[in-house]
Parts: structure tokens; sequence; C-alpha cells
């Protein structure tokens, strides 16, 4: 068959082949020409063809057409979501029926025989996938890992971001965009740097309001002048459609700052699974095929998308059956479930079985408690002791593809690792007051060695040592109100769960390799609280229980007695006062 223009319908998806000059035909029955193919949409079907005018050859090379061996022998980019393999007849298998792969291209004029002039780089990294709609349902042609093809050599490549952190899994922070002064948020920029991280999850809600576009603005441009990356994370408690921000996000996506992995800009959500998301489409996982990750290619886009659904249940066939067409999940449930004091992996362990088997990708969050204190109804209290420990060993454990911290500055649900910024939260007063005098910063301690092992892919904490140059570095936290304390003046009374609270004085210390004999200890109000905790080489995680009313001053000693680093909380333990504030003050050992 031969053909030499391009396809157009009211739903035309192949601008990008048109204007790398391809042309093509998908024979399902009845050829459709032009048709190219994206990595949003692999449905049933017999053969996938791409030709050029004038002849067909396979990428076997077995046509000796010496214009179309000159394309063929072109580098193709083509990305399978299972085992691919590529023989003399150029099958991909994919959990798919057999698809043979031809493929040529149109020379330009001025090409004389070559195809140096087409925008080969538009095509790198995207998967072709855009086929006639059938009601079965198959996983999506994923950017990882990706094959180079030329003629039959093969040359894996592997799974790339582009970043500043350093080598290794990816690690994201998640951001609030609130409105902030511009000199706060380049102080933020240089301040996640620091950390190692990767890039930045902006959680975005509304793209209309002058505030958050300023602040978007405004963080790109400090991210690009320190060599951090970004990427959104829509909040759809906020959007009702993906068409309400897809015009913002394509206007970003091009830029330096981007934060791009295997090529392809990386996009996530705050919710977004439930039924309601559907938008007009069958299925909540059409809805985001057809309206954001189709569009996006449809304009020369094509994105690597890991939202966050914790709005729909987790199921082993979360990725083969609900939502094939996702790239990858983020399971933000980094806390205990209700009524439970530890969290688990759980749901980390059937969202990393799902995507293992459908060569998907999983990332991993990791949070310390969750307080939130503003109103009847956001008013609750998920335990945070041990909460960032235990979720350091299951992480170095699984082992996910990425990981992302909660948060660098959500002080309105109390897990803020960074800057708390005051201008933020000026209307709403009262999750200021249960955050102005609770820094979180010193959870940088350890962080960076966490991140570090993490990279390194260690799957163990004992490996985690401190990253400050001495042989102690740390930081201890804990509640400055007492369990039982008598906050009743509080408006909105004791939050849900607070009777899980414990009165306990919990720490994080790093020890370094082969430094043995050091002992942390506890005072609250002057009085010691319980024994020396003996700490080994490594990431140590202790709690010391019977908190009382007081001041807390932690203290790390060496092996001859001598204090190597310790730190005071600013705030006395109260055991009354006139808010119910389950905030963490946390501490650093210096």
């Amino acid at each position: 068959m031969e053909v030499n223009t391009c396809y157009s319908t009211s739903r035309d998806r192949n601008k990008l082949c048109c204007e790398s000059g391809i042309t093509g035909v998908i024979e399902n029955n009845t050829p459709i020409a032009g048709r190219c193919v994206s990595s949003a949409r692999v449905e049933s079907f017999i053969k996938a063809s791409l030709t050029s005018a004038g002849s067909q050859a396979s990428l076997s090379g077995s046509n000796t057409d010496s214009a179309v061996q000159t394309v063929v022998s072109t580098v193709i980019v083509v990305s399978v979501a299972a085992s691919t393999q590529i023989s003399n007849q150029t099958t991909f298998s994919t959990q798919l029926p057999s698809i043979t792969l031809l493929t040529s291209m149109t020379p330009s004029a001025s090409s004389t025989g070559s195809v140096s002039s087409i925008e080969t780089s538009k095509l790198n990294s995207t998967s072709y996938t855009e086929l006639a709609p059938t009601p079965t349902q198959f996983p999506s042609l994923t950017p990882s890992p990706t094959t180079l093809a030329t003629n039959t050599t093969k040359t894996p490549i592997p799974a790339t971001s582009t970043s500043t952190g350093t080598a290794g899994k990816p690690v994201f922070i998640h951001y609030m965009v609130n409105g902030i002064e511009d000199a706060h948020i380049e102080q933020d920029v240089k301040d996640i740097v620091a950390l190692g991280i990767d890039a930045v999850a902006l959680n975005l809600n509304t793209v209309t309001e002058s505030w958050a576009t300023k602040t978007v603005d405004c963080i790109f441009v400090h991210a690009e002048a320190n060599g951090l990356k970004l990427f959104f994370s829509f909040d759809m408690t906020g959007f009702n459609n993906p068409d309400e921000f897809i015009i913002f996000l394509q206007s970003y996506v091009t830029k330096t700052a981007h934060y791009t992995y295997n090529g392809l800009p990386f996009v996530s959500t705050f919710n977004g699974g439930a039924s309601e998301f559907a938008f007009g489409e069958s299925t909540v996982n059409d809805g985001w095929k057809v309206k954001l990750q189709e569009e996006m290619f449809s304009a020369g886009h094509p994105i690597y998308f890991v939202p966050s659904f914790q709005d729909t249940p987790c199921t082993e066939t979360f990725f083969s059956t609900e939502f094939p067409a996702l790239d990858g999940i983020f399971n933000w449930n980094s806390w205990a479930a209700d009524g439970s004091s530890k969290v688990t992996t759980t749901q980390d362990t059937i969202y990393l079985s799902s995507a293992q088997s459908s060569a998907k990708s999983y990332m991993m969050g990791i949070s310390p408690l969750q307080f939130k204190h503003m109103d009847a109804a956001d008013n609750w209290y998920i335990p945070g002791p041990g909460n960032m420990e235990d979720r350091f060993s299951q992480v170095l454990n699984l082992q996910p593809d990425f990981i992302e911290l909660q948060t660098w500055n959500d002080g309105g649900e109390g897990h803020y690792m960074g800057n708390i910024w005051s201008e933020a939260y000026t209307t709403v007063p009262q999750i200021m007051a249960s955050i102005a005098h609770y820094n979180h910063t010193a959870y940088n301690q350890v962080l960076p060695s966490f991140i570090k092992a993490y990279k390194a892919g260690v799957t163990s904490t004992s490996t985690m040592y401190p990253t400050n140059g001495k042989n102690a570095q740390g930081l201890f936290y804990n509640h400055a109100l007492l369990k039982n304390a008598d906050c009743s003046a509080d408006r909105l009374g004791r939050p849900t769960g607070a009777d899980l609270v414990e009165d306990v004085v919990a720490g994080m210390i790093l020890i370094a390799r082969g430094e043995i004999g050091y002992t942390a200890t506890v005072s609250v109000g002057g009085n010691t609280l319980g024994s020396a905790q003996k700490l080994s080489p490594g990431f140590n995680a202790i709690s010391i229980d019977g908190l009382t009313a007081g001041k807390v001053t932690m203290t790390v000693k060496d092996a001859s007695g001598t204090t190597v680093i310790s730190g005071t909380g600013s705030q006395d333990v109260l055991s009354s006062s006139s808010l119910c504030n389950y905030n963490f003050q946390v501490v650093a050992l210096a």
C-alpha cells in the first residue's frame, strides 16, 4: 500500500508524525491511512505498520531499495511496557497480539536520500500506539524500558531522569503552591537543592488565581538559576477536568527547569482516581487517557504520568485492569490507617506488585505525622512517633522506583519538613497558630543520609551515617502538649485520633562507622527521663516514654562520657492549653 499524505479527522492525533515527515498505515480490517501511534493508547488490533511513499521495508533490512534503506538505518526509539524481543521479523511482544512494525520516512527534497533534515528529536522516547478503539484494554506502551533499533541492532537504554540531584533513583519533595514572597521562594529552592532532591512536585489547585501563577513563575525562575527541577502535581480537589490546566501545563513542560523522566515531562496529581473523574469517557482510565495523555501527545508533548489516586481502591489488578494507561502510581498514604498507631506496607506491596507485573513505575511516600486543626471538618491527628523512621526502613527494603517526601511546606497538615512562611497563611490564622513556633527544618539532619542510602540501593538503615563531617548527627521531636492535657477552651475541641497521642520523646540519631559506646539521654524540666539509650553505628531510632510537663533536652555522649551533640526544645511541654495543638516540635542536635 502506498501512502503519501497524513490522515486528518476530528480526533486527529498524528500532528507530530506529519511534522516529522512520517506517513503511515494501520491495518485493522480496513486500512486507515496516516495514523501515527501515541503512548497513551494501545488496544486490540492485528497489525500496525508505518510505510513510506513508494515502498515498504522491514527493520530487518531485507528490502534493498536505497532510499528506504537510508531511512531504515535511522535510529528509531520504540518503548514497550513488557519484555521486548526484536527478531528478524521485528515483532514486539508486550501482552498484545502480534505487532509487525515496518518503518520508513519520506525524505525531504533537500535530503537527497537522507533523513537528516527530519526532526527525529520529536520522536525520541515516544511510543507509537494510536489505534482504532475497541472494548479490550491493554497496558499503554510506557517509555521504560526503551530500546534503540537501527536495522536489527538492539541497544537497550536505561531509564534516565533529568535532575541535579545525586546519581541513583529519583527523589522528590511535595511543595504546596501558596502566595509566597519571591525572596522566600528563592530560599526554599536553595535549601531543597542542598538536600540533594532531584525534583519538586508543585501541588497546584488553580491556574486562574494570580497568587498561584506568580508563585509558579517565580519558582521556575529560581529553579533554573539554581539547577533544580520541577513538575506539577495537579490537586484534583481544585479541578474538575484536565482541560482546566492543560494549556497551562503545555506552557511549562518545555522549560529547562521542568523535570523529565525517560525524556518525557513528568506529571502527577493529588486525587483523580474516583468515578467522578471519568471526564465524560466510559472509565476513569479512559478519561485521563483521552483528556490528558492524548491531548498532550497531540500537542507534541507526550508525558510520563504518575498520579496519586488514593481516592480509589488499591488492587492487584490496578494497572492490568483498572488503569492500564498510567505510567505509574504514587501512594500518598504514608501514615498509619485509621485507629492504628503504626504505618504498614500493605498498600505499598500491592501497588509495587501490580506495577512490576505490568512494567509500570511505583512511587512511595515518606512523611512524619499528620495533624490538621483548621475547622470542624479538618480537625484530626494521625500518629507520628516512629512514622518517618518506619518509612525509611520500608522504602529501603522495598526499593520503589521513586520516592516523594511529604512535604516541604504543608503547614496545614503538620508534615512540613522545610520552611514555613507566614504570608502563605494570612487567610487561615488557625493554621498559623499551630505552626508559628514549630520549626521542622531539623528533619534535614537525617534526610541527606537517607537520600544517599536510597540512591545507593542499600536495603537497610544500618549504613546511614552522618553527613555533617562529625561522628554524630540527629534530632529529637515531641508533642508540646500532653495526651490528657486540658484544652477544653479550644473552640474546635480535641482532634479526632487524639486518643492515639503518645507521651514520648523520639529521636533519629546517626553515628559514624566504627564508633561504639555512644548513648543518648533525655531530661524534662531538669529531670532525667528513662535510662540512657545505647546507640550503634548507622541510623538509630529511639523513643523514651513518660514525657511530663517542662522543657525537653536530649544529649548524646561518646564512650568517654563527653557530650558530642545536644539540643533543647524551645517549647515547654504543657499539661493545659487554650489550643489543642498536637504538632511536633523538632529539635536539631548540634
